[in-house]
């Protein structure tokens, strides 16, 4: 028994040894035939390199080229919108190439849709759209929201309507944000999620004014339309803290902590559930979910941990 797992185990050792000799003995058969090895001069080695700073130097030309009359001729008295958008294309083409490091992807992008926006080509929408992820990427919400804007009046869309309202957000306008939730509610969204989403949205705003009974028949829309979200059930589940429903509170915050684990650890959902379990006198309890607020960034649950 033991000769046959030495067999076993000396089989692959075998195999790797036969191999290494046959390639040894190919490379010794081959040295006698052929000439040495010699290695790459500098100027063989930097060559490549030379040609791509070329190539990019002769790119940098055209675009710059090709980008000046798109520009001179949108200044023009009566613009050729579409041989303008042709330079763009041109332009677009380079830019592409070289993997966008000639020029702001945004801008280029932006400049290509307002020229098919003055002649009417509804391809216009896909540049001013794919502008404004770029922008989204970059964190420039501002030019995000310039170029949704131009999307959005050629069209309603619930879903970039629901992204225009996240960068009003982001800077700070709730004013705009909440306007752009109430029109998706009214106007309705083929997207179920985001529609859901912009009643919760909607919703908790209501919550941080402490209006309560205004807030209430939106999230519960918002959970009948999607209950697959967990900060909606986390919206919720607040909202019961705050009307005095711990028990409430307590199994929606389970809901929504039953969504996220694993995942993304909600650390508002930890709080309100520990501190509807103090109320309910579950201190044990409580305390443990509380520490698992402040572990997920909650700092204020810290206070109530004894």
């Amino acid at each position: 028994m033991i000769n046959n797992m030495l067999k076993c185990n000396l089989q692959p050792l075998l195999t790797v040894v036969t191999t290494l000799i046959m390639l040894f003995t190919t490379v010794e058969i081959k040295s006698q035939v052929t000439p040495k090895f010699r290695g790459m001069t500098f100027d063989e080695m930097a060559k490549p390199l030379l040609m791509a700073t070329e190539a990019y130097k002769e790119a940098e030309k055209d675009f710059e080229e090709y980008y000046v009359k798109a520009m001179i001729e949108l200044e023009t008295n009566n613009p050729n919108y579409k041989l303008a958008s042709y330079y763009y294309d041109k332009c677009i083409e380079l830019n592409t190439r070289f993997k966008g490091t000639l020029f702001n992807w945004g801008e280029l992008l932006h400049q290509k849709g307002i020229c098919l926006n003055y002649i009417k080509d509804i391809e216009a929408n896909k540049f001013f759209i794919t502008a404004a992820e770029w922008y989204i990427k970059q964190k420039e919400y501002s030019n995000a929201i310039k170029n949704l804007d131009l999307y959005l009046d050629n069209q309603y869309d619930g879903v970039v309507m629901f992204h225009r309202a996240r960068c009003w957000n982001i800077i700070g306008n709730k004013q705009m944000s909440m306007k752009d939730y109430e029109t998706i509610i009214d106007k309705g969204c083929s997207n179920k999620t985001i529609l859901a989403m912009s009643y919760n949205n909607r919703a908790y705003e209501f919550v941080k004014l402490q209006k309560y009974s205004e807030a209430l028949p939106l999230v519960n829309k918002a959970i009948e339309l999607d209950n697959t979200v967990s900060f909606i059930w986390d919206t919720r589940g607040e909202l019961y803290y705050h009307l005095g429903e711990y028990e409430k509170c307590i199994q929606d915050m389970d809901k929504a902590i039953s969504i996220t684990e694993g995942e993304t650890a909600y650390s508002n959902s930890y709080y309100y559930r520990g501190l509807a379990k103090l109320k309910l006198q579950k201190k044990s309890e409580a305390r443990k979910d509380l520490k698992k607020a402040v572990k997920y960034g909650n700092i204020d649950a810290q206070k109530y941990i004894e």
